[in-house]
């Protein structure tokens, strides 16, 4: 029956953070609240993710061949997020959504439906070909 409708269960969400993905500040009224699968499945999130990571690594002088080990840690990292994710309107482009429901969400702070961790075998085949596209050995 319809009469008890579950209501979207409400996240601790300041109203000024910074995007998940680039780092930028966000107001949560500017910001979309995507769920991890939504995130995760994204090419271009790896793409920008591993650039990061990678580089990083490079930086600290972390030998090439711990790389695939990063990469693997990276995909687990990023599927065991459990809660929303906000994201920046320049971030938005790589990612498929509903923006109108993502806002609502960021603006009330609820978790969109389907919020939390996901297998990360999900996401590990998109990860893996941003690191071969980054020329990985």
């Amino acid at each position: 029956m319809g009469l008890f409708r579950r209501k979207p269960k409400r996240v601790r969400a300041a109203p000024v953070g910074v995007c998940d993905v680039c780092n930028a500040r966000l107001p949560r009224t500017e910001a979309y609240f995507l769920t991890t699968r939504q995130v995760v499945v994204s090419p271009a999130y790896w793409d920008r993710r591993l650039d990061l990571t990678l580089g990083i690594a490079e930086t600290f002088g972390i030998p090439e061949s711990q790389m695939p080990q990063l990469v693997q840690d990276s995909v687990v990292s990023a599927a065991g997020q459990g809660t929303p994710w906000a994201v920046c309107e320049a971030c938005s482009a790589d990612f498929t959504f509903d923006r109108t429901e993502a806002r609502a969400h960021a603006v009330a702070s609820t978790a969109p439906p389907g919020t939390g961790k996901v297998d990360p075998r999900l996401c590990a085949d998109v990860a893996a070909a941003a690191y071969e596209r980054r020329g990985a050995p």
